[in-house]
């Protein structure tokens, strides 16, 4: 029986292409690695909430202010099964579970504890962007906010500087102090720890994906983050060379193995 094309919710840009969002690239490439077909729809930020809630696509979390539900991409509409799904790693699960013949993510042959390795990964990951990604967002947020179409732009800003309590252009580290030098050696020392955290704690003798030999969704969710810095930062730049050869190249290695799965469908 063929399967008719999931639909893949994602944010627009003004890149060629379009994608860049670390979140939404997880769900990409787990649709990608996976071969299952689908469609991209694009949704700005403003129609994210409405789209979810005409399509029946549940809140990711609650608002922490006043605790109402808050809608974020991805999210898909499976018309195979009429159901929508919401969140990177739900999305994941629920294709593992639904289309059974394809590469797993979470359901491994011989494994006891079956979509419970969605707890461990989510754990890595957490661990991972906690790490790693400490110091860089005073460099991808502004940058985010300069490739979004204006409508996207004004809510971006809006949100974001909500959290930090500043413009976004006032985040960004100063050249001429000196400053984004140092901001980014401390960079280079987050993606160092990282390299150290991961030899430590992923699993023995795998290479370099985090659960063995077998690639899972924690190491799309790692890429999603890495092919977001290649995008904004530009993958010509210095600053995307310097990070492809941190930890003896470890990172340009790991996005450059998942380069198959980058198709935008």
């Amino acid at each position: 029986m063929s399967i008719k094309p999931i639909i893949f919710y994602d944010i627009p840009s003004t890149l060629p292409g379009n994608v860049w969002s670390p979140n939404t690239w997880k769900a990409r490439y787990a649709l990608n690695y996976k071969k299952i077909p689908y469609k991209t729809e694009w949704v700005e930020y403003p129609d994210i909430a409405s789209t979810c809630i005409r399509i029946g696509a549940p809140p990711t979390t609650t608002w922490k202010k006043d605790g109402s539900p808050y809608y974020t991409a991805p999210f898909i509409f499976d018309p195979n099964t009429n159901r929508a799904i919401s969140d990177s790693i739900v999305i994941a699960q629920y294709l593992d579970e639904q289309y059974p013949d394809t590469l797993p993510l979470f359901r491994f042959p011989g494994s006891p504890i079956g979509l419970n390795l969605g707890v461990v990964q989510a754990g890595f990951v957490d661990a991972f962007r906690a790490i790693a990604l400490a110091n860089s967002w005073q460099f991808t947020l502004p940058r985010t906010r300069a490739i979004l179409n204006p409508v996207s732009e004004v809510y971006f800003r809006r949100t974001r500087e909500e959290t930090f309590g500043k413009r976004l252009e006032d985040v960004v580290p100063k050249k001429e102090t000196g400053d984004w030098d140092r901001e980014w050696e401390k960079v280079k020392k987050d993606f160092e720890a990282a390299d150290k955290w991961f030899r430590q704690h992923a699993a023995p003798n795998s290479g370099e994906w985090v659960l063995g030999d077998t690639l899972s969704f924690a190491d799309l969710s790692i890429a999603g983050y890495l092919i977001w810095i290649r995008i904004l930062m530009g993958e010509d730049s210095q600053y995307w060379k310097d990070i492809t050869s941190w930890s003896g190249g470890r990172w340009g290695r790991f996005i450059e193995r998942l380069a198959p799965y980058e198709t935008v469908l």
